[in-house]
């Protein structure tokens, strides 16, 4: 599971939502992101704001170089402006998943699915039980996953509007106490 270091915020602040008569049956933070999959992006990114910083400075040389008439040339320079952005984009990113992981937990109880963030101040979704229309689980080798709610619509079941619980490190133990209480849910609420 979880490795905590000394007391556990997650579920402390997991506790203080709890309403009346509702029990905390799972919590458990995202993992951080392997560095794998990112270094390739880093990598592409490092080669692309690379080529932007070129492509801009040779710009803005030839446009000092050229003649005062031709003001058109000054602004050229200035279209290579987003591809340096999205060249820094592309270094930062990997880096702010890992951030972001680290603050993000999930919590399952008898009655929600919730999701926290805490960063400079704590952000929180939840769902409740009864609207869920099914699970889609995806399992690594390791037992980390990622489960994915679909939510009781008009009729038709859609997958939830980016309702979650990604990079969980048990994903087996989530599901069996989300599908738990599923089906408690389900007996009250025939």
């Amino acid at each position: 599971m979880d490795e905590w270091q000394g007391p556990d915020p997650f579920e402390a602040e997991f506790r203080k939502m709890l309403q009346p008569g509702e029990r905390l049956l799972w919590h458990g933070r995202a993992m951080k992101p392997k560095l794998a999959p990112g270094c390739a992006q880093f990598g592409f990114g490092i080669a692309f704001t690379g080529f932007a910083l070129f492509w801009t400075s040779l710009a803005w040389l030839f446009a000092r170089a050229g003649s005062q008439q031709d003001s058109m040339s000054y602004w050229f320079p200035f279209f290579g402006i987003p591809f340096i952005l999205v060249g820094l984009w592309l270094l930062v990113s990997p880096l702010l998943g890992r951030v972001a992981a680290g603050k993000t937990a999930f919590a399952i109880t008898s009655h929600r699915v919730l999701r926290l963030f805490i960063g400079k101040g704590t952000m929180s979704e939840d769902i409740a039980v009864g609207d869920i229309a099914g699970i889609e689980s995806t399992a690594a080798a390791d037992g980390g996953g990622t489960l994915v709610l679909r939510m009781r619509g008009d009729g038709t079941a859609q997958f939830a509007n980016g309702f979650i619980l990604g990079d969980i490190a048990d994903v087996a133990t989530a599901e069996r106490r989300l599908r738990e209480a599923m089906r408690n849910a389900r007996s009250l609420n025939p």
